[in-house]
């Protein structure tokens, strides 16, 4: 990182010896109706360092993380503005381990009038409250607009303010406490497109459990703005990075490298946003504590019912009658199974007769399954008797919610086993 007192004198230097040059125009312009579509590539790999009362544990930590949004200007007002983002792919992987949130292929709806700012998936299909929590964290970045100057000249360095972008170039889940820029233009080409170059360090703070770490981003900026669009095309940003904190005897020190590459453009591939497909990953869900995996597309997310852990499809259906996926386990001792098994079958059938069940085979085991209708909640059962335990999956919604999570079940039973 280039020192405060450095910069200031860069600066002096560069008002005392520059040429008179004609001063160049890189501000950012928002535009009603005008859709941005842009593709955000990230990446860390670094090393982390946990020190315990009963030594230090060193571990590696790698993150990627590939994004596509659309953001499109419906309203724009003195006082504020409105847009939508559609998410086509937010895709994230930590040490190889794939941890997409629910809200590939959703359109989410932003306002922002003076200070206020909201967010909605109205209009779309519903996403759960902490997730539209984390898409509210970076409302800042609609539209990734850039305070730059009017009046930027050749080889003069000028400050920008990152605090906006950073939550979402770096993935960061903590408080920006500085995102400071220095660039100066280096030159514009024939299309009009202005080529900046300088330095941006962003410094987060992250607390949870008395535990309070401060990151530090410090990297090589490379900044690209057209001129005659009024919009910010291309931008990289790379580097090293240092965190480092703990509550009493633990600690936590971080070391490592990290890139961002952002690319803006009009155009979409040639085609519209509408026809492209959201992008979703099929994912191994370790239900904990149950010693039972499945693998679902990454639009499925863990919930907790009194029904038993699993999952949630905000895919399927409305607010109101989105579908369930869910595994229940119970212990039972190994001579006491066959009595276990033949109560759960008991209790899915009622008073019907025991015909109604049929068999049913996965990779956990051969079990029975049965469609049960319930006050317009239809459910389908599958029971699978194990060594010493009984696991019970349902399929659970109402309407074309549950005929569509059913026919994806039937499609992922085969991943369904002990873990």
């Amino acid at each position: 990182m280039i020192p405060i007192i450095l910069l200031t004198a860069l600066l002096v230097t560069a008002e005392e010896d520059a040429p008179p040059e004609a001063q160049v125009n890189l501000n950012v312009e928002l535009r009603v109706g005008i859709p941005q579509h842009v593709s955000l590539e990230s990446d860390y790999d670094g090393n982390v360092t946990i020190s315990m009362p009963t030594g230090p544990q060193d571990r590696r930590l790698t993150v990627r993380r590939s994004l596509r949004l659309s953001d499109e200007f419906t309203d724009l007002s003195d006082g504020g503005w409105r847009a939508e983002r559609t998410i086509r792919r937010w895709h994230r992987e930590q040490d190889g381990e794939i941890d997409d949130p629910e809200i590939n292929g959703v359109v989410l709806d932003y306002a922002q009038e003076g200070s206020q700012g909201g967010v909605t998936s109205e209009g779309s299909r519903k996403v759960s409250e902490p997730t539209l929590q984390k898409m509210m964290d970076v409302i800042g970045s609609i539209g990734f607009t850039l305070d730059l100057p009017i009046d930027a000249r050749m080889n003069t360095p000028f400050e920008l303010d990152f605090k906006r972008l950073a939550p979402v170039l770096l993935g960061l889940s903590g408080e920006v406490s500085g995102a400071r820029g220095v660039v100066q233009l280096e030159q514009v080409d024939a299309r009009g497109v202005a080529l900046s170059r300088g330095k941006l360090v962003v410094t987060e703070r992250q607390e949870d459990g008395g535990i309070r770490v401060d990151s530090r981003y410090d990297g090589d900026l490379t900044l690209e703005v057209d001129t005659i669009a009024h919009r910010v095309t291309r931008l990289t940003w790379s580097g090293k990075s240092s965190s480092a904190g703990g509550d009493g005897p633990v600690g936590i020190d971080a070391r490592g490298r990290f890139s961002v590459e952002f690319e803006s453009s009009l155009e979409l591939d040639d085609e519209p946003a509408e026809s492209k497909p959201a992008a979703f990953r099929p994912v191994a869900r370790q239900l904990e504590g149950l010693g039972v995996s499945l693998t679902l597309a990454s639009h499925w997310f863990p919930v907790s019912t009194e029904a038993g852990a699993g999952f949630v499809s905000s895919l399927h259906g409305e607010r109101d009658s989105r579908a369930y996926i869910e595994v229940f386990r119970i212990d039972v001792p190994e001579d006491q199974l066959e009595e276990a098994y033949a109560r759960a079958r008991q209790s899915v059938l009622g008073e019907d007769d025991p015909e109604m069940l049929t068999a049913v085979t996965a990779p956990i085991g051969a079990g029975v399954s049965r469609i049960v209708d319930a006050e317009a909640i239809r459910t389908y059962v599958e029971i699978y008797p194990l060594a010493n335990a009984l696991v019970r999956v349902r399929v659970q919604g109402n309407g074309a919610a549950f005929d569509e999570a059913r026919a994806e079940y039937e499609s992922i039973r085969e991943t369904l086993r002990q873990s």
